[in-house]
């Protein structure tokens, strides 16, 4: 997406979408950068990569391992060779994303020391939940055996099959995502100035309501004090630990606790919140229940306001 006439010279933003390493595209309707691009005169990439057994399976013995992680760092040595094409400048590019895409630039943080990016924006990321090699290998185990024939002989359907099986029994919301990233212990890329750090004030809580409701009747008191803990426990308190990480490295880092609610939402300022003030436009979100009863004026204002901190911080001017 850019709004760039010939000779501009923009920031550009390099976009991961989230969905647990299982589910979404960059080519998603729910992603659409139109109005983040215009609005913020930037330029967005979007990018899709491989998902679930086809991009974290991992099999260390025949060096099989992080291919999703390897297809983003490919996306961003891609827009260093041609990002001017489209209006933006290689020197200001920005890496972001949410969920399973905020981890996934933690994870390019940790591992890349090319001149790829200078900034970051992390949106809830699940860094307490990390793949070692001890569960790789008994996942690797048990998705040979579902599959019963050798991985590179099997076809797509066969592969998709016996990955929906492994989530099944898994007991790890993320059984397939990046194998020892080691963001805590990897200094970050040298290149890395700014980092913008954020998570939901309740996080956690579509997670809880699909565990324990199945998404109905979910808000009591009990149901609180868990989507609280978890949210300390999977989000919060690992984005303060890796923004310590990263100051000390001396990066200049700013975390931020998202906690617009909207009316009547039933999970309050929950996960994915902010991409429904990011991205899309009213049409696709106005059936959402986590914006619950906002107007679609409402939804305009509150998404203009995030957009603007949103690439001010893009362009450097927070």
């Amino acid at each position: 997406y850019t709004p760039a006439e010939e000779g501009e010279c923009l920031p550009v933003v390099v976009w991961f979408h989230g969905g647990a390493y299982l589910t979404g595209s960059g080519e998603s309707a729910f992603y659409d950068a139109f109005m983040l691009a215009q609005e913020g005169h930037i330029v967005v990439v979007s990018v899709s990569y491989r998902l679930g057994a086809f991009g974290y399976l991992h099999d260390e013995e025949n060096g099989m391992v992080n291919l999703g992680l390897k297809d983003q760092i490919m996306a961003l040595r891609w827009v260093q060779r041609n990002i001017g094409i489209f209006g933006g400048d290689p020197a200001r590019v920005t890496i972001a994303g949410q969920s399973a895409g905020g981890q996934s630039v933690a994870a390019i943080i940790a591992n890349t020391h090319e001149p790829l990016f200078a900034q970051a924006i992390i949106h809830s990321a699940p860094l307490a939940m990390q793949t070692n090699s001890q569960t790789a290998r008994r996942l690797y185990r048990d998705f040979s055996r579902l599959l019963g024939k050798s991985y590179v002989d099997a076809t797509t359907d066969e592969v998709l099959h016996a990955q929906r099986m492994c989530g099944r029994q898994s007991r790890s919301m993320m059984p397939f995502s990046p194998l020892n990233p080691r963001y805590y212990d990897l200094p970050p890329n040298p290149a890395l100035q700014r980092v913008w750090i954020t998570y939901q004030r309740d996080d956690a809580s579509p997670f809880v309501a699909m565990a324990l409701h199945h998404e109905n009747c979910f808000g009591s008191l009990l149901d609180r004090l868990v989507m609280r803990i978890a949210t300390n426990i999977v989000f919060a308190h690992p984005a303060q630990r890796f923004a310590r990480h990263l100051q000390q490295s001396g990066v200049e880092v700013s975390v931020q606790c998202l906690d617009t609610q909207p009316k009547n939402s039933p999970y309050g300022a929950c996960h994915c919140l902010e991409i429904a003030w990011l991205f899309g436009s009213w049409q696709h979100w106005q059936s959402s229940p986590m914006i619950g009863s906002m107007s679609q004026t409402q939804w305009q204002q509150q998404s203009r306001l995030f957009r603007r901190h949103w690439t001010d911080f893009v362009k450097g001017n927070q």
